[in-house]
């Protein structure tokens, strides 16, 4: 139910997640979710990547499984 949830799940699909998703879902800024990201793995343990997809610049978060 809470905004970390939500960004985690989104996070752990195939593919991950894009930084404007997660904007969407959570409805904040996009320096939030940066800070958020920054912090995550230390929070949660949950480790991920993050790469710009070419096809469009989009910054995209994926779980490492």
């Amino acid at each position: 139910g809470t905004a970390a949830a939500k960004v985690i799940s989104m996070i752990q699909r195939k593919g991950g997640s894009t930084l404007e998703a997660i904007m969407d879902a959570t409805k904040w800024q996009a320096h939030t979710c940066r800070g958020f990201m920054a912090t995550l793995t230390r929070r949660t343990g949950v480790e991920f990547t993050s790469t710009r997809r070419e096809s469009d610049k989009a910054r995209v978060y994926e779980a490492v499984r």
